[in-house]
C-alpha cells in the first residue's frame, strides 16, 4: 500500500509504495536499495536524476517505460526493458546511477541551457514564476546543480550568483513579489527561446541502441557491444524481453527515437534486427552494422554493400566497434 511521503528528488510531496515513486512532478520512477543514500550524500546525483525523470517524464509516460535506478556501475542489465506487473502493461528500463551522473553539466553553456531548462519545468508555462528563498534554498538547489565541491556553506553565494548572471544574460527577470527573504523571478523572451533552442537539439539522450540476437551463444558478444558503447561515453539501450506478449514495437521504436545511434549486429540473421536497423536509417539515426566473419555472406545482398565491421572474436568486435563509434558518432566524457 502506498503512503505519502516526499520525492527524493525534487523534495515535494510523493506516493511511495516501498521502491515505486510517484511524483506529479517528476513521474514514476523506481530506486533500487542504497540508491536514495546516494541520493542523500550526493547533490550532483540528485541534479543529474531529476534532470533525467522530468525532461523525459511526457515520453517515458506515453510509452510506459518506468525508469528503474540502481546504485551499481552499468552491468549487463543496463538498459534492458522488463515487463512490470502481473500483465506487463508497463516496462521498467534498467540505469546505473553511475550513467545518469554523464547527465551532468559538462561547461558553463551547458549548465546554464540546463538551469533555464529545470526552471521552465519548474514554472511550466509564460508567465508563470518560480520563487528562491534569499542565502539558499535547499530544496531547489538541484534546479541550479550548485557545485558541492566548496561545502553546503557556499550553496547561497553560488545560487545568488546564479540568479545575477541568468539576469544579466536577460533570461529571467525579477517580479515586482520579490521580498527580503525570497526573490521571485519570471522567464524572460530570451530565456524561453533558449530553453526551446535546447530542447530541440536535445531529443535524444546520449546513448546507443542495440539490435541482435539474443541467444545464449551470443551473450559474450553482447557483453562486449555494451561495453563498447560505455567505453565510449555513451548509455546502452536494450530490449532484452521473454514470455511478453504485449506488442514490443513501440516501445523499440521509442528507444531507437531516442538514441543518438543503433548498434545493429546482423549474426544470426534475425528478421527484426533488420527491422530495426531499416527504421533507424529511416529516421536518419547513424547504423553501425556488426556480424561475425562466419556469417557475413549469410547478410543481404544490398547490406553486404554498407561498410560494416566483421569480427572475428568479442574481443575484435569491441576494439573494433569502440573505434567506429568515436570516430563516426564522436567520444564523449566516460559515463
Amino acid at each position: 500500500m502506498s503512503q505519502t511521503k516526499v520525492c527524493p528528488l525534487c523534495h515535494r510531496e510523493a506516493r511511495v509504495q516501498d521502491d515505486y515513486i510517484r511524483c506529479e512532478k517528476c513521474g514514476e520512477y523506481i530506486l533500487d536499495e542504497d540508491v536514495p543514500s546516494q541520493i542523500s550524500a550526493s547533490l550532483r546525483l540528485r541534479s543529474s536524476l531529476y534532470f533525467y525523470v522530468t525532461q523525459y517524464a511526457d515520453a517515458l509516460k506515453e510509452k510506459k517505460i518506468i525508469p528503474n535506478f540502481y546504485p551499481d556501475p552499468p552491468d549487463e542489465s543496463e538498459g534492458m526493458l522488463f515487463p512490470l506487473g502481473p500483465f506487463g502493461q508497463k516496462f521498467r528500463k534498467m540505469i546505473s546511477v553511475y550513467s545518469i551522473e554523464g547527465l551532468y553539466p559538462k561547461d558553463y553553456n551547458d549548465r546554464i541551457s540546463k538551469i533555464m531548462v529545470n526552471l521552465a519545468n519548474e514554472v511550466q508555462f509564460i508567465g508563470n514564476t518560480f520563487s528562491v528563498k534569499q542565502y539558499g534554498d535547499p530544496d531547489k538547489s538541484h534546479l541550479f546543480f550548485l557545485d558541492e565541491t566548496y561545502g553546503f556553506k557556499t550553496f547561497g553565494l553560488q545560487l545568488n550568483g546564479i540568479l545575477e548572471m541568468l539576469e544579466k544574460l536577460e533570461f529571467i527577470e525579477k517580479h515586482d513579489s520579490s521580498t527580503l527573504n525570497e526573490s521571485t523571478y519570471k522567464i524572460a523572451p530570451k530565456g524561453w527561446q533558449l530553453v526551446q533552442e535546447y530542447q530541440q537539439s536535445h531529443k535524444t539522450l546520449p546513448q546507443g541502441f542495440i539490435a541482435m540476437w539474443f541467444d545464449p551463444s551470443m551473450e559474450s558478444a553482447e557483453e562486449k557491444i555494451i561495453k563498447a558503447i560505455q567505453d565510449s561515453g555513451y548509455l546502452a539501450s536494450i530490449i532484452k524481453m521473454k514470455e511478453h506478449n504485449n506488442q514490443i514495437v513501440p516501445e523499440i521504436l521509442f528507444e531507437i527515437d531516442r538514441s543518438e545511434f543503433v548498434v545493429a549486429d546482423l549474426t544470426g540473421g534475425r528478421g527484426g534486427v533488420y527491422y530495426e536497423a531499416g527504421y533507424a536509417a529511416g529516421r536518419d539515426k547513424p547504423v553501425i552494422m556488426c556480424c561475425r566473419d562466419d556469417e557475413f555472406d549469410k547478410i543481404h545482398f544490398d547490406l553486404k554493400q554498407k561498410n560494416g565491421i566483421k569480427w572475428t572474436n568479442e574481443e575484435d568486435l569491441y576494439i573494433r566497434l569502440k573505434k567506429r563509434i568515436e570516430s563516426t558518432i564522436g567520444k564523449r566524457s566516460p559515463i
